[in-house]
């Protein structure tokens, strides 16, 4: 084997090593970029799951808040002689003048009795 058979031979085998390590690099660059990307937007879903969290306990406290606002309000009316029942979308008043019961839908729509 001469010289030159020599040199083209470790010529190929140093191009073939250099492709497989720049491939390596290369496919280990995009894992890299890929698993930051994923733990980013993991980590903000996480943000936005506990925001949301916070938010509905928020409103669950307010619901709380205002149910006890509106049973205040109906105890108060009873004693002076108005009965205030409220289920669903409908809203019953009776008092020593009659009933009044109100459909809740958007928009308030009122029936004498």
């Amino acid at each position: 084997m001469g010289l030159q058979a020599f040199s083209t031979i470790a010529g190929l085998a140093s191009l073939v090593v250099t492709l497989v390590g720049a491939i390596f690099v290369t496919k280990s660059g995009i894992v890299k970029s890929t698993n930051e990307a994923q733990a980013n937007a993991i980590a903000a879903l996480q943000a936005e799951v506990n925001t949301l969290r916070n938010r509905i306990g928020d409103m669950e406290k307010e619901n709380t808040r205002l149910e006890q606002t509106i049973q205040t309000i109906c105890s108060a009316l009873k004693m002076r002689g108005m009965v205030i029942t409220v289920q669903g979308e409908m809203v019953n008043i009776h008092d020593d003048k009659g009933s009044t019961t109100t459909h809740i839908r958007g928009v308030l729509q009122s029936t004498e009795e």
